[in-house]
């Protein structure tokens, strides 16, 4: 990409708004590597990209480790398990409860693949029951666990505070803790990580991992202070924390109290969604999000039981953590190290990873919230959808997120047992989310095999890159449900025994209030209410000689998004068949197959070399093309979208190469009218209905040129005689095709897309001392689709054409 042949004064470039791919080498791919990632996925959801994608796979790891931070969340919440068993308990009970979140996870990361969606199981859950229930599923879901993450934002909020308060307490020994004391930290710490969350959005990737390493690192820390510093006063004996059980809640059941207990583990390992929520802001989500999940949950166990084991080596006096006046770990940590200053380090350590924590949290539960609003499944759905013009974030959705763990702070002041009861809410309600996707996914056949419908309205769904085989599918799908029906019940119980108001578990009333309110929101907008469609059809079976209405498109090239655009768009038409190409057999499309398909469309995904000549045309070429499409239901073809380009000259034309004027016709012009030839018989045949004197489709050739191939318009200050001849030469194609063909009736126009707001028109707009691009990606392939869409004999065949419909001089 030469920038610098763009003369900044040309008038044709500022008046005529060129193609920004024009001046990059366009592949000739249509799902080619990374610049596929990042603009087909995005389509999963049916909604257009509006987020931006900061994260790579290291910083969605970084999301996950941080916002489930395991270790920490553990032993934060060690108060809520500590009476359930002791030491041994706490352990014992952590190790059940994981077994089944890797299971509930397996379950999620396999939803996760096959449909990536910043909504997580609000999407998956409107998609797995199928057409008939999934609307509703999906609205207990969304409303689930979006309120379960600011439930969950409430707890970290109040751990940070309850650390900042023990810090305190330590150096002022007559200090007297009182809940409204913890609630003004709770509020500073709240307002702060949501203020991060808010004005801070491309930071967020660098601040994951910035928290990922206080986690890491505090955990080691942690782990070698307490197995070092004890050494003088001795460690609590192996029995004391692998066996000596000690039961003070009250139950008269050991049994019982062990399941009750698993809630602490489950709060601490219960959070394998969260990555979920960034689909849309990570490239080949598909792949990356699994990945992240597995990292995750691995890693947070490993660090949370090897820190669990060391703290409870390192506690000598059981009793005096039972009745320690706030915060049981500090009790914890003053036995481990024996002064004060010890104490202290040891709770920045904790404090800094439960702060990065509750910004993870944050990041999710608005992006949960945002998700639901624009679906217009809240209220002020019109304001909460709204995605930052600057910031590039749901703001308004953080900001209303902030607000609701402000009021859930409230019940601390009135409540002992506040902090356990957003503990149960948050864990009751995620499940409840959890099991809104999973259970229908099993009861329809896993992906929707079991789907009665057929043809162009099945509602069966694609595997994503991780798929179990469907004896594990099945197994750990049944067991995960299992485990949440009845743990949702257990989880609901008083924490001990006997209880009054002030102690009461509030998880219950939290929970079934809001379903409450939700159901009521429902009674109100359901009807209305039309909830995630992407997903709902997958891959079809429509036969494209039986089919009714269907435009067979085959695209060639990548525009630097426009063609993937094009193809996105294209798939959302019902009974639309799209053939896509791909430069070579090992280059990934994955990500292009989740692509959003309407009922009765389907994609069908070919290679195509750009060889061409009697003696390379051979396999993956257009040599064997009509052959290959065959091979896939393709017998016929409506319109050609020839989207091919190359630009890597743009000198003078007494510097220009003979090579460079080669390289650039064979791409932009020869190729392109080979492909024409080679194709022409499927434009040229027709469908069974058509046969039957049902009316004829119009056949369409569309050629994705650019205003530099324009003579008439041409600047001579301006350097693009390569690029610019070979244009020329397939703008007088498309002239040529329109007189050759008129008795086929077959439609020919050359189309400039415009100047689009991509990378590449950014920096394009840069050297032309431009502040931007004027036109975004959709309203480029909204006006392109526009003149296909008119195309005709009698309207603009034959004719170079801008987006607008504006004819352009020869």
């Amino acid at each position: 990409m030469e920038q610098t042949m763009i003369d900044k004064r040309s008038p044709s470039l500022r008046n005529f708004s060129p193609n920004p791919s024009t001046y990059k080498s366009e592949k000739v791919a249509i799902a080619d590597g990374e610049s596929h990632s990042q603009l087909a996925e995005v389509n999963e959801t049916g909604h257009v990209q509006e987020v931006e994608r900061n994260f790579s796979l290291l910083s969605i790891c970084s999301v996950g480790l941080v916002t489930g931070n395991t270790w920490a969340a553990l032993g934060g919440s060690i108060a809520t398990a500590i009476y359930n068993g002791g030491p041994p308990g706490v352990l014992y009970e952590f190790i059940a409860v994981s077994i089944f979140y890797w299971l509930v996870a397996a379950s999620l990361a396999e939803l996760a693949s096959s449909m990536p969606s910043s909504a997580g199981v609000y999407h998956w859950a409107s998609i797995t029951p199928g057409p008939k229930y999934g609307k509703i599923c999906g609205w207990f879901a969304g409303w689930w666990n979006t309120f379960a993450w600011i439930c969950g934002a409430a707890t970290m909020s109040s751990i940070a505070s309850n650390v900042v308060v023990a810090i305190y307490g330590l150096y002022h020994p007559d200090y007297v803790v009182a809940r409204w004391h913890i609630f003004i930290g709770y509020i500073i710490i709240t307002w702060i990580a949501c203020c991060i969350v808010l004005f801070a959005n491309r930071a967020l990737p660098m601040i994951n991992n910035i928290g990922l390493a206080f986690i890491l690192g505090g955990v080691f820390i942690t782990i070698i202070v307490c197995a070092i510093m004890p050494s003088g006063t001795g460690h609590a004996t192996h029995s004391f924390v692998w066996a000596d059980w000690a039961n003070d809640t009250g139950y008269s059941s050991n049994g019982f109290v062990f399941l009750a207990g698993m809630l602490n583990g489950a709060y601490a390992v219960g959070t394998p969604d969260c990555v979920s929520h960034l689909a849309e802001e990570i490239p080949n989500p598909r792949k990356n999000i699994p990945l992240a999940i597995g990292a995750q949950m691995s890693i947070g166990f490993i660090t949370a039981f090897l820190y669990t084991i060391t703290i409870f080596y390192a506690t000598t006096d059981l009793d005096a953590v039972l009745a320690a006046p706030f915060f049981p770990l500090t009790q914890i940590y003053l036995q481990a190290t024996g002064t004060i200053a010890g104490t202290t380090g040891l709770l920045f350590v904790i404090f800094f990873p439960i702060f990065c924590t509750l910004i993870g949290t944050y990041i999710t539960a608005g992006r949960c919230l945002w998700t639901l609003a624009r679906d217009e499944a809240v209220p002020f759905s019109n304001w909460l959808h709204v995605i930052h013009p600057h910031h590039k974030n749901p703001l308004n959705a953080t900001i209303a997120c902030g607000i609701c763990s402000t009021i859930l702070g409230v019940i601390y002041v009135g409540s002992s047992t506040a902090f356990n009861a957003f503990v149960g809410s948050f864990v009751v309600l995620l499940t409840l989310s959890y099991l809104a996707s999973i259970l229908p996914f099993i009861f329809t056949g896993r992906f929707n095999r079991s789907s009665q419908e057929s043809g162009p309205y099945n509602n069966r769904m694609i595997p994503g890159w991780f798929q179990m085989n469907d004896i594990v599918g099945y197994t750990v799908n049944i067991v995960s449900c299992l485990y949440i029906i009845v743990f949702v019940v257990i989880y609901c119980f008083p924490y001990a025994m006997p209880f009054n108001a002030a102690s009461m578990n509030y998880s219950c009333l939290i929970a079934g209030a809001l379903s409450i309110a939700a159901g009521i929101w429902w009674l109100v907008k359901g009807g209305n209410y039309k909830g995630p469609q992407a997903g709902l059809y997958g891959q079809s079976e429509v036969d494209s000689d039986d089919g009714r209405n269907v435009l067979n498109g085959i695209h060639v090239g990548d525009s630097d998004g426009i063609g993937l655009q094009l193809t996105r768009t294209l798939l959302q038409r019902e009974n639309t068949i799209v053939i896509a190409t791909k430069r070579t057999t090992s280059t990934d499309s994955s990500g292009l197959e989740g692509l959003f398909k309407a009922r009765g469309s389907r994609l069908v995904i070919v290679t195509l070399s750009s060889d061409i000549g009697d003696e390379k045309e051979r396999k993956n070429t257009v040599g064997d093309l009509v052959e290959r499409l065959k091979n896939e239901g393709v017998g016929k073809i409506d319109t050609l979208i020839l989207n091919a380009g190359a630009a890597t000259s743009f000198e003078s034309v007494k510097e220009t190469s003979v090579q460079e004027l080669q390289a650039h016709f064979h791409i932009n012009t020869v190729w392109p009218i080979r492909i024409y030839q080679v194709l022409r018989p499927l434009l040229l045949a027709s469908s069974a209905s058509e046969e039957g004197g049902e009316k004829r489709i119009q056949k369409k050739v569309i050629y994705v040129s650019s205003y530099l191939g324009s003579i008439g318009g041409m600047e001579d200050e301006t350097p693009s005689i390569a690029y610019g001849i070979s244009k020329a030469a397939g703008n007088y194609f498309v002239r040529k095709l329109h007189f050759e063909e008129e008795g086929s009736g077959v439609v020919s126009v050359a189309v400039h897309p415009g100047w689009v707001k991509t990378d590449n028109g950014q920096a394009f707009a840069d050297s032309l001392g431009v502040k931007e691009p004027p036109m975004s990606l959709e309203e480029s392939v909204s006006g392109v689709m526009g003149q296909i869409d008119v195309a005709s004999r009698e309207t603009n065949s034959g004719s170079f054409v801008s987006w607008k419909g504006d004819v352009i001089p020869w």
